[in-house]
């Protein structure tokens, strides 16, 4: 094409006018996606090569949920996203990616095009309204809303990033309005503003509504390319790079590539594996000295931190297939 890739990277746009059309993407189309080779690949002559690519989804995804508790008493009629991006980069900068990890690739910051050499991602005035169907029996709104990436909103006014506003009753009482910022709780029990990444999930849990108090609710983000399982409860969540490995009959150590397993929680005490447990009866395997191992430096880990561990194996010398379980 006779252009660099940071050239590409700069002019390539996408805009979107309109919530993302999720029934027949007629008025929307699909989601642009982009990935990329590591370094080049050179090919002379006859030549077979295979080479994984991470894709990224260039729209970040808001979930909306009412936790099981409540559910029976909040419903929500309306969500309504202020201030979504009409335009962004199909293709993030790279200064704006954390590539460091293997098999993943993450979003720091968001990629905005430039409008006379400022960025600007055409926030919308009007919002982006979600009801009826959208809003499963007045209880969650999944896998419907998306917009691309916008402004972070440390130092800026309300009108420069996006937020949430739901109208909601409780009891069938009359309903109210309530706003919901994109804040992750921190560990002192503060909140950071943090804005819409590509690629990116945003789990807004509702935990509870009074009078007084509002609306309480807590927002929880990962990256949907390094965490594919998540299990929610209420406020807390539990999340894997993995369910499920399958493994060939050569030994694992902590070297090997393929019995890596990556876990987060936002659950204050952290998390725990405290068994193992072999196929057919259940019974518990010694993870001291067990034909699979786990050290026990890999068997807990922090609150919020991604902590990554190692799952040894002695060989499979029988050629019989296994599965097994984690607790």
């Amino acid at each position: 094409m006779g252009k660099t890739l940071s050239t590409i990277e700069s002019t390539l746009l996408h805009t979107m006018q309109t919530p993302w059309d999720i029934a027949t993407h007629t008025t929307t189309g699909g989601f642009p996606m982009t990935g990329a080779t590591p370094g080049y690949i050179q090919v002379n002559g006859n030549y077979t090569h295979t080479e994984p690519i991470v894709m990224l989804r260039m729209h970040a995804r808001i979930n909306v949920t009412v936790a099981d508790p409540v559910k029976d008493n909040i419903k929500i009629s309306t969500i309504r996203l202020h201030n979504p991006s009409s335009r962004g980069l199909v293709l993030p900068a790279e200064t704006n990616l954390d590539t460091a990890a293997t098999g993943y690739i993450r979003a720091i910051a968001p990629s905005l095009p430039l409008v006379n050499g400022v960025p600007d991602p055409g926030l919308l005035a009007t919002p982006w309204e979600y009801t009826g169907t959208a809003i499963d029996n007045g209880n969650e709104c999944l896998n419907t809303i998306y917009t691309m990436e916008g402004y972070d909103p440390q130092g800026r006014e309300d009108d420069e990033y996006a937020w949430l506003e739901l109208t909601c009753s409780y009891n069938d009482e009359p309903e109210e309005d309530y706003r919901i910022d994109f804040q992750l709780t921190r560990e002192d029990g503060t909140r950071q503003p943090i804005g819409l990444l590509r690629n990116h999930s945003y789990e807004i849990v509702i935990l509870s509504m009074t009078g007084e108090a509002g609306l309480e609710f807590e927002v929880m983000e990962w990256n949907d390319s390094d965490m594919s399982d998540i299990i929610i409860e209420g406020r807390y969540f539990l999340k894997v790079n993995q369910s499920n490995f399958e493994l060939d009959r050569e030994p694992k150590d902590a070297n090997s590539f393929s019995n890596k397993l990556t876990i987060q929680t936002n659950y204050e005490e952290g998390w725990v594996i405290d068994r193992i447990t072999g196929p057919g009866d259940g019974a518990p395997i010694n993870m001291d000295n067990g034909w699979i191992q786990i050290v026990p430096g890999d068997r807990t880990g922090p609150q919020q931190q991604e902590k990554t561990i190692s799952i040894l194996l002695e060989e499979n010398t029988t050629g019989a297939p296994v599965v097994q379980r984690y607790t």
